[in-house]
């Protein structure tokens, strides 16, 4: 079988603490989104550009974002999941 060249790495609690203690204020909400939705840099920054609040779907506490329109090559992405309070209490971030 070929080796897929993926390295896996695995962060500690305390070392995102530490990273997101270091992260400068104004990122901090962009840190938070990344951490919960698991989602790449490039494709919360396409989100973020080109947000529209209408395309928000809301399930419950639960709501997501489609981004299949933001994939390239082999880095696809389909949704981007978030807490339906964080964009509450984010919305600074798409104006």
């Amino acid at each position: 079988m070929q080796k897929s060249g993926v390295v896996e790495v695995y962060v500690s609690d305390n070392e995102m603490k530490e990273a997101y203690e270091a992260c400068p204020e104004d990122m901090k909400t962009v840190f938070q989104l990344l951490a919960y939705s698991g989602s790449r840099l490039t494709h919360v920054h396409k989100m973020l550009q080109s947000f529209d609040e209408r395309k928000i779907i809301v399930d419950g506490d639960v709501a997501y974002y489609p981004t299949a329109s933001f994939s390239e090559g082999m880095k696809h992405t389909f949704e981007v999941f978030f807490c339906t309070l964080f964009f509450k209490k984010s919305s600074s971030l798409y104006r």
